[in-house]
């Protein structure tokens, strides 16, 4: 039962779901196109009564666990597409398709419903906008004006200057995946990817500095506390007794006297006193002739070891131990790898090139733009009065809360009755006479 009030609330109670086979467009933004059944299999539901068609796109990575199933969320341009089909324009395939070894045959495409977004995080891939002086809260809110949705992970293009910048959605609220047309909708700007890359190097090298201060004070407190364990010196008129000098790595000569029956351990126990690392990190040498003498002969006394004269002269030499560095080093190359461009299969990629060819010649266009929206089929009465002509058309506009008749007459021809590109120009017209495109950008 659980189970299906949770499929209520993301569905409305609209069944559709369908694998198609994903082919590229080179529509901005993420509205996707489907065949002409998806139409009219959604429009006997009454879909179009619960306002925009949102869908969810899914596919299962091949030989990945369930957790792997890749996801984005689009809109939806038109029902033109071949059957069998769904057309995603660059946008969508990247979200969708990011760092995957092999594209799939088909994909799964759902009727959801999403919760109105109300904030967005998202954080420019690569250096970003690097030292450039743009306006990006403008180029932001252009951006997603083609967008009806947003899901945690995806690519959002962003063109300028003949070049196009990636931008990561990173967190999302109220869910991971949000309807954004007609809302407002909180956006955080994050650091670059380059800029947190570095952050985070700052960040550990400071942390590496603070554990190396703090180890050096653990040293020198366990080199204290070695040395107050120290087996004592003999009184200088003991019999059987010898002078150490060790001479240190680093020149430093350190005596101390020993009896002949002391192991050679009380060496060494000297020795890891002095510098505050273990014994067997050193062995010990005696010149003329070399002798060495390492922790494997700690128990031997030193009369045993021939180190019995009044004065021996040692030299504390330093053992290279091999400590496994391979681990951490593979897991700081994988971090520094980033793509500041996603890659896109091939067909996707001339969908991509000419995307942004259309992009650029609009920044120099004073054309109005397409209109992107919904195409249903209505009746149209034949008849040279407007009103009467297009009656259905007007009786459904005004249901839905569009009362300018005459407005409502004037886009009707224009978009020759495809209601739902007449609905979407009005949304959006209400929404700029509010003076208000419903993205407010705050920078983090």
């Amino acid at each position: 039962q659980q189970q299906a009030l949770e499929e209520q609330r993301l569905t409305g109670g609209i069944k559709y779901l369908q694998q198609l086979r994903p082919v590229p467009t080179s529509g901005d933004g993420d509205k996707i196109t489907l065949p002409v059944s998806a139409l009219e299999e959604l429009n006997p539901q009454n879909a179009l009564e619960l306002g925009v068609f949102t869908f969810e796109l899914s596919y299962d990575e091949p030989e990945a666990p369930e957790s792997r199933q890749r996801k984005t969320h689009a809109g939806v341009l038109e029902f033109v597409a071949d059957e069998g089909t769904v057309g995603l324009p660059p946008k969508v395939a990247a979200s969708l398709f990011q760092n995957t070894a092999q594209l799939p045959d088909s994909i799964r495409v759902r009727f959801v419903r999403l919760e109105k977004g109300k904030f967005a995080s998202l954080q420019p891939r690569g250096d970003g906008f690097g030292e450039r002086q743009i306006d990006f809260k403008h180029l932001l809110e252009w951006s997603l004006k083609a967008h009806t949705t947003l899901t945690v992970g995806d690519v959002v293009f962003v063109r300028h200057g003949r070049e196009t910048f990636e931008v990561v959605v990173a967190e999302l609220k109220p869910e991971e995946a949000v309807n954004i047309l007609n809302t407002d909708l909180e956006v955080a700007i994050l650091p670059s990817e380059s800029a947190a890359r570095a952050k985070e190097a700052e960040k550990q090298l400071e942390e590496e500095a603070a554990r190396a201060v703090s180890l050096a004070q653990q040293k020198e407190q366990q080199k204290a506390d070695k040395m107050t364990q120290l087996t004592p010196e003999p009184s200088a008129g003991e019999q059987h007794q010898v002078k150490v000098i060790l001479r240190m790595p680093g020149g430093a000569q350190a005596p101390r006297r020993f009896l002949h029956s002391s192991p050679l351990r009380s060496i060494f126990e000297f020795v890891e006193a002095l510098t505050g690392d273990g014994a067997r990190h050193f062995q010990l040498a005696a010149t003329y002739p070399r002798r060495i003498f390492g922790v494997d002969a700690a128990d031997k006394s030193l009369q045993e070891l021939g180190l019995n004269g009044r004065q021996e002269a040692l030299f504390v030499e330093k053992i290279a131990i091999e400590e496994s560095k391979a681990g951490s080093e593979a897991t700081t190359e994988t971090q520094d790898v980033s793509e500041e461009q996603t890659l896109l299969p091939g067909s996707w990629r001339e969908a991509r090139q000419k995307l942004e060819k259309t992009l650029d010649e609009a920044l120099h266009s004073t054309a109005v733009p397409a209109i992107h929206a919904l195409e249903p089929a209505m009746p149209v009465a034949q008849s040279a009065d407007q009103e009467t002509k297009w009656q259905a058309q007007l009786s459904e506009l005004e249901a839905m809360g569009f009362m300018n008749r005459s407005l409502n007459i004037e886009v009707l021809e224009r978009y020759q009755g495809r209601l739902l590109r007449v609905v979407n120009f009005l949304s959006e017209l209400g929404a700029a006479d509010s003076g208000d495109n419903g993205v407010a950008v705050m920078e983090d």
